[in-house]
């Protein structure tokens, strides 16, 4: 490389300077700032990127959680109405039921059936008295002198030697009992039904929320190593 001193430039030198070593300095310390301001800029956009990201995230959580909170309020509020409607209306049924059962007995088919099965097995003979009950409305060709009414709901056989009585509430109840036993393992199935949805639902929100805490794990794991590198 070539020194040149001041004597071998010419004497008009300065006057054709277009740009002084002051106005350098001044444009590289103007440049420098700049690209200081530039720096700060773009971290303050990242750092704001970054929270804004954060404040996204805590609001979807708090969104998720509070909807979350309130699909899990409607469900449990929807099944503890529909498991009360339920038992209504099973109660109702029964009591359907049992009215229907008890309007049976006083069907003038089924009284005479009764009736007859009484005389055959019990007093064949010498029948004094027939007491129904007086919902029950027999032919009018059926002779009267045996028959009397009773507000009572029994249909009594009496003869010279004994008395016989059919009770349809007893029976009633029994068969009522009987038909409950035999949807014992039914009801327990629907009253463990409800449980079981909440817990097979938990289990798998627990799931999903440990799968998703592995995801966020690795991903943080992979921008530490990024940030690394």
């Amino acid at each position: 490389m070539r020194f040149i001193s001041s004597k071998e430039l010419p004497h008009d030198i300065y006057g054709k300077i277009l740009i002084k070593s002051t106005m350098v300095t001044r444009y590289r310390n103007m440049a420098s700032a700049l690209e200081r301001t530039l720096f700060h800029c773009n971290k303050i956009r990242i750092e704001s990127e970054a929270h804004l990201n954060e404040t996204r995230e805590n609001f979807e959580k708090e969104g998720f959680s509070l909807g979350l909170q309130l699909f899990f309020s409607q469900l449990i509020t929807m099944l503890d109405d529909y498991e009360q409607q339920q038992s209504a209306r099973m109660k109702l049924f029964e009591e359907s039921v049992m009215d229907a059962v008890r309007n049976s007995f006083d069907d003038t088919v089924i009284v005479e059936r009764i009736i007859y099965h009484i005389k055959k097995n019990c007093c064949q003979q010498n029948i004094k008295t027939i007491i129904l009950p007086r919902t029950v409305q027999l032919p009018e060709n059926i002779e009267m002198p045996h028959y009397q009414y009773t507000d009572d709901q029994h249909i009594t056989v009496q003869s010279d030697k004994e008395s016989i009585r059919f009770q349809n509430a007893p029976l009633c109840r029994q068969w009522l009992v009987h038909a409950k036993n035999k949807t014992i393992n039914v009801n327990q199935d629907i009253s463990k039904l409800i449980p079981d949805v909440f817990i097979a639902i938990g289990l798998k929100l627990i799931k999903l929320g440990e799968k998703n805490k592995e995801v966020l794990l690795s991903a943080t794991s992979s921008e530490i190593k990024n940030d690394i590198t």
